[in-house]
């Protein structure tokens, strides 16, 4: 099957950031001394991989920087490890594969490869299969889990919490693809929008609270998903007074070759779901570009790492950041 690039903007939506106590006259550069992430494969640096291993996206995923596979979806680095590093970090390790060399002593990234916004329960209760069983609710029982290792007291966590950078990473998308995916006509699925963005939302209380060719129906509904989801932004805004809780929307980049995947089976958009990069051990009949940083998607599904690259930096200055982290 030739999975059409018109739901290459359905697949990736929003970044949602949420930074505790920080007045952003400082430089970006030492101001966080640790990042805590939970998310999908935007984000995911090697928990699906420490998972399950034999869903370790092969080579040439991790070619451009690590020069190997590494468990992240993309040829080289995302979002957030371009963040840490502007920050000033090292890479934040996968909470699954365990604290590594330096412990979790900068964060820990709970971020999972096809996680979901929806419980699995409801999901399954609804006929739905979830590509793994990782939600949004597990990721963040993982966090509570992990506190208790960070800090001890109120005012300990407190303390190092203001200090600390979060990123809930897009939601939704997962849900809404596995739906399309099982048969779920497009009026059904946008009936689940307002239970994940409750789910989104209830996130970020318990964090502070430790000409395109595009389907309109799918723009459609990822703007749905926008409005409720800047609508409960506020509302958060308005009750975490003291937090500065940053709105990312990357759905406004845009590219002239957006819809060309770097890596893919072939076709007009070489892309293809049966014979495509992810998956492919083999590397058999792929065609791969020669110079990813001149596309934005990767494969079909993900960006290149200069696409990410180009958001890490908007979400620093703006435009996609609002307000920008820098």
């Amino acid at each position: 099957m030739t999975l059409s690039p018109s739901f290459q903007p359905f697949i990736k939506l929003i970044l949602l950031t949420f930074l505790l106590g920080q007045a952003r006259s400082k430089p970006i550069k030492g101001r966080y001394k640790a990042i805590y992430c939970i998310g999908d494969s935007l984000a995911d640096t090697g928990n699906l991989v420490s998972y399950n291993a034999t869903t370790t996206p092969p080579f040439p995923y991790g070619e451009t920087y690590f020069h190997r596979s590494t468990g992240r979806f993309s040829n080289g680095r995302l979002i957030i490890d371009f963040l840490a590093q502007e920050i000033g970090l090292p890479f934040i390790p996968p909470y699954l594969g365990g604290p590594g060399r330096h412990g979790f002593k900068w964060g820990a990234n709970f971020a999972v490869s096809g996680a979901t916004a929806l419980p699995v329960s409801f999901l399954q209760a609804m006929g739905i299969t979830p590509l793994v069983p990782m939600s949004l609710d597990v990721q963040l029982g993982w966090f509570k889990k992990f506190l208790p290792s960070i800090c001890t007291s109120t005012a300990s966590c407190n303390n190092y919490f203001s200090e600390s950078l979060f990123i809930i990473s897009e939601f939704g998308v997962n849900d809404y693809d596995t739906m399309l995916l099982q048969g779920i006509n497009k009026t059904q699925i946008q009936t689940f929008v307002p239970p994940v963005i409750k789910k989104i939302r209830k996130a970020i209380d318990d964090d502070y609270e430790p000409g395109t060719g595009c389907l309109k129906w799918a723009n459609a509904l990822s703007e749905y998903h926008d409005h409720l989801l800047q609508k409960e932004i506020q509302r958060a805004r308005r009750k975490h007074s003291h937090a500065t809780i940053a709105f990312a929307n990357y759905y406004r980049f845009s590219s002239g070759r957006a819809l060309i995947a770097c890596c893919g089976g072939g076709g007009p958009y070489n892309v293809n779901m049966t014979n495509g990069c992810l998956g492919n051990t083999g590397n058999n009949g792929l065609s791969i570009c020669r110079d990813p940083s001149s596309l934005v998607s990767w494969d079909g599904l993900h960006l290149t790492e200069a696409a990410y690259r180009v958001i890490a930096r908007g979400l620093l200055e703006g435009p996609y950041s609002v307000p920008p982290l820098a």
